[in-house]
Order: structure tokens, then C-alpha cells, then sequence
């Protein structure tokens, strides 16, 4: 035995790390020698699997990540609907009653064209832009003030891209994702008009004429909840709808198509067989949704009505061809839009918000309104609204709020 290193071996084990060694010393020459005779780097056929399988993984998961994005968007719509309900309630507590669809003064005729979220500005922390509108004797609301400009997210749905740029008008103006409802009425499209059938009130008496310097006065007339028979939690008080890019907008989303003949659902709809443009030649109007700001309390720009299934065709129709000023139109099909998968968001008259399908139970859509003339009309030529249960199926009873209806969509 000898000792090395405060350590004994004996002749076996000095033979054995002998042995180690040279194993160890050939083997990296081995490996050296394999290194310089082998070329470094992938081989193609290696190089495009390795891009195959990136591709297939970031096609996985690309759809994953969008989705996600859509569902915090459509979230955030939510809570905007929700915000909106909270400030028609708060309205509500203070006025008893619903805020009026149209309020204001007109310069030079009969009507007020201001719209309802104006009114409820001070309850969604928007005080500093009615203080403005009220300190200006509520002027109209789609011209160059600046109180009607600027950024409010809160009117506007994040899925929409459009919504948050200022208007494609002249005045820039604040846009709005978010509508009212007049439930199964075929309003009319522009004018002043009153329903009996939605959650909102267009009404306007007028109860004297004056100038340009000493406008109509007008009387508001608006309903309290307590005139909504079928109940706040059956009936559908706001929804979306997707903004104009432009005016003139051949999108189905976003625009409005113009038919002299179209006195049905079904008609309205066949303007479009793809659900994103409206057919080669059909005419469609200067007007798109959002396109004269949240201001403007006129049909196109502030409510929706529950005829026609979500994300489909808007139309308006008439006897006149006047396409530029379409506000004498017989009436309107005006259909909530967005661009989350599969339906819209709806805000009921209770303030709980509920997902409606496209695939909504919408009845008899072969429905004539051109012969339905019930309820009252300012317009010279008025609008169309069903009475009774609505015709228009389960979209229609949610829309109506004395139809006494008992359909309802599972939540």
C-alpha cells in the first residue's frame, strides 16, 4: 500500500484510474475527430420541419390569443352598458322618469333632435359637458360645440375600432356605440315621431311656433318604469350598434340601404346575402350610425328597434326618393349591431346586461307594416308600430313593453 495525497491505493486501483483515463483521453479524441469531420448547422429538410412546427404552433394559438382579446373587450362593453343603465336609473330617481329619446330646442321648426345621452351626462361623470349644453339653452347638439367633442369611453364599445375617432363630419364630433331602444316599432327615421311599443319616448307637443330667434317650445312627453307593464327585467332598454366608417357606408353593419319597396323584414333582408355589404346597386342613405355624434337624438344615430335579428340589415323605406334627407321616410328597420361573435350585448330595463344571439327567435318576418298604422306620429308621415304581443317573436317581446307577452330567452 502506498499513500498519496493523504489517501491508499493499491496496484488495482492505480491500474483502474489508468485505465479511466485513457478511455476518457480516446474518447475526446473520438468526439473532436466527429466535430471536424461533421459539418455544422441544420440540413434543409431539417430546417423547414422546425418552420412547419412553429407554423402549426402559432396557428394554435393565434386564434387563443384573439379570443381572449375579444372576451376582455366584450367585457368592457358590458361594463359600459352597465354604467349607461346606472345613469337611466339615477335619471330616473331624480325626474321619475326615463330621460326623453329627443329633448332640446330646434332653431327653425318643430322638433328637438338632441338625444337621451345627453341627458344623463351628469350620472356617467360627464357633468362638465351637460353644464355646457344646459349654460347654452340646448342648442343643437350635432353642430361645432366643443362639449360635444372629445373623448367619452364610455360611449364607446372597445370591439369597435371606429367608435373612439371623431366623426367623418366636418365638426369631428363625438361618436356612440350605444342605442336606445324603441322596441317592435318601424320608426320613422328621422322626424319626430312617438311610440307606445320601446323603452324610450320620442315624443314632442308642440305647443307654440315662433322664428329662428324665438324657437317652438316644445312640452317633453316621457314615461315613467312604472309604465312598463311586461316588467324592467323582460324588456331590453339599450343595445349597440357598430359606427360608420363613412357617410354613404355600403356596410351592413353600419349603414342604412334604401328601398322604395321594402314594407317587410324579409324584403329589408334580402338587400344583402352575405351579412357585410349590401347587393351591388342597392342605393343606401347619407346617413350611418355614429356618423353625426352622440348628440344627435334622431333614429339613425340613437336607437334600435327589435325587428330584424341583430347583425343584420338596416333599411329605410318610402315613397320618396330623396336619399340625402331621407327624414320623411314612411319608417325605418333599425337593427342593433356589433362586432362580437355571434349577437350583441343588451342593457334590460333593470340594469342586468344579457348576450342576445343573431340566432334570436325574431317571428313573422313576412310581416306588412305598410298596412299597420297603429299609434301617433308628429311625422306628416308617421311611422308603423304592431299593438298587442308582438309579431316579431321573442326579439320582439323582449323589445316591447306592454305586449304582454311571456317569451323570454334563457339565460
Amino acid at each position: 500500500m502506498k499513500a498519496r495525497g493523504g489517501r491508499q491505493y493499491d496496484r488495482e486501483e492505480l491500474r483502474n484510474e489508468r485505465e479511466k483515463s485513457l478511455l476518457s483521453q480516446y474518447f475526446s479524441a473520438k468526439f473532436l475527430q466527429l466535430l471536424r469531420s461533421s459539418p455544422f448547422g441544420f440540413t434543409l429538410v431539417e430546417l423547414l420541419v422546425v418552420i412547419a412546427i412553429i407554423g402549426v404552433l402559432i396557428a394554435l394559438l393565434l386564434p387563443a390569443v384573439q379570443a381572449a382579446r375579444e372576451a376582455a373587450r366584450r367585457s368592457m362593453c358590458t361594463n359600459n352598458l352597465k354604467q349607461l343603465g346606472l345613469g337611466i336609473h339615477n335619471f330616473h330617481d331624480k325626474f321619475n322618469s326615463i330621460p326623453s329619446l329627443r329633448s332640446g330646442r330646434y332653431a327653425s321648426g318643430p322638433w328637438a333632435c338632441n338625444g337621451f345621452l345627453l341627458l344623463i351626462c351628469p350620472y356617467v361623470e360627464q357633468e362638465t359637458r351637460y353644464n355646457a349644453y344646459y349654460n347654452a339653452n340646448f342648442p343643437d347638439a350635432w353642430n361645432n360645440y366643443d362639449w360635444v367633442k372629445g373623448s367619452v369611453p364610455v360611449f364607446w364599445c372597445p370591439s369597435d375600432a371606429n367608435s373612439s375617432k371623431p366623426a367623418p363630419t366636418a365638426n369631428g364630433l363625438t361618436r356612440n356605440s350605444y342605442f336606445g331602444s324603441l322596441g317592435d316599432t318601424i320608426a320613422a327615421f328621422q322626424e319626430d315621431f312617438h311610440t307606445t311599443r320601446g323603452f324610450f319616448s320620442g315624443r314632442m307637443q308642440r305647443l307654440g311656433s315662433g322664428t329662428a330667434a324665438d324657437p317652438y317650445r316644445l312640452n317633453l312627453i316621457t314615461q315613467s318604469f312604472a309604465s312598463i307593464s311586461d316588467g324592467l327585467s323582460n324588456t331590453a332598454a339599450l343595445s349597440e350598434a357598430v359606427t360608420a366608417e363613412s357617410e354613404n357606408s355600403t356596410m351592413v353593419k353600419s349603414g342604412f340601404a334604401y328601398d322604395t319597396s321594402v314594407t317587410t323584414p324579409n324584403a329589408c333582408r334580402a338587400l344583402s346575402t352575405d351579412r357585410i355589404s349590401f347587393l351591388s346597386g342597392t342605393t343606401v342613405t347619407s346617413y350611418g350610425r355614429g356618423t353625426n355624434g352622440f348628440g344627435d337624438g334622431r333614429s339613425p344615430s340613437s336607437t334600435f328597434s327589435t325587428v330584424l335579428p341583430p347583425n343584420n340589415v338596416s333599411c329605410v323605406y318610402s315613397s320618396s326618393s330623396n336619399t340625402t334627407n331621407p327624414g320623411w321616410a314612411i319608417g325605418a328597420f333599425l337593427t342593433a349591431t356589433s362586432y362580437h361573435p355571434g349577437g350583441v350585448n343588451v342593457c334590460y330595463g333593470d340594469g342586468t346586461i344579457h348576450f342576445v344571439s343573431d340566432t334570436v327567435d325574431c317571428g313573422n318576418q313576412g310581416f306588412n307594416l305598410s298596412t299597420t298604422t297603429t299609434g301617433f306620429a308628429l311625422s306628416p308621415s308617421g311611422h308603423r308600430e304592431p299593438s298587442g304581443e308582438s309579431p316579431f317573436g321573442v326579439w320582439g317581446a323582449i323589445g316591447s313593453i306592454n305586449g304582454g307577452e311571456s317569451k323570454s330567452i334563457d339565460h
